[in-house]
């Protein structure tokens, strides 16, 4: 049984998940935004991390 925690970044680029090394995206949401042209788009997976991550980013509180 693997019990590593992720730490690999999610492949789209506004997502702040982290991701198993054998995982490219963290949601199927991840992985159909990077495929269209505006993969540089606001991520709308809807992970607690990740939500996280983008207010810390925008300096907003939790």
């Amino acid at each position: 049984m693997n019990t590593a925690l992720p730490s690999e970044p999610c492949a789209h680029p506004g997502c702040g998940c982290k991701v198993s090394n054998a995982q490219t995206f963290c949601s199927d949401q991840c992985r159909e935004q990077a495929a269209k042209t505006d993969a540089d788009a606001e991520c709308a997976c809807g992970h607690s991390d990740c939500i996280v991550e983008e207010a810390l980013r925008r300096g907003e509180p939790d």
